[in-house]
């Protein structure tokens, strides 16, 4: 089974690791919100699953969209040919099309 994951927060790290390690399917990729600046210096800052996915070594594309309901991040989403998208905390609405 090919599965994607969509999320933002470190609440769903221990989601993406656990699917990161499953040798039964395979993960096909992570989707999160953009770098933003944060802190006082404003310093551009990845999300934690962006890092993660970093951090673990994984050998996955990271999308990282505005809107996930523009055209472009719905072809790039369906390019990964997910069978089953796993959501945690990601802060937009996902379109019917997914």
């Amino acid at each position: 089974m090919r599965i994607l994951f969509i999320g933002t927060g470190e609440i769903g790290l221990p989601t993406l690791r656990m699917l990161s390690n499953w040798r039964e399917h395979k993960l096909v990729g992570v989707v999160t919100q953009p770098d933003k600046p944060a802190g006082r210096d404003q310093k551009l800052t990845s999300p934690s699953p962006k890092q993660a996915v970093q951090d673990l070594g994984l050998d996955l594309p990271v999308l990282q969209p505005d809107r996930i309901k523009s055209l472009e991040s719905v072809d790039a989403i369906r390019a990964l040919k997910p069978d089953v998208i796993v959501v945690m905390a990601y802060g937009q609405i996902l379109p019917r099309g997914l």
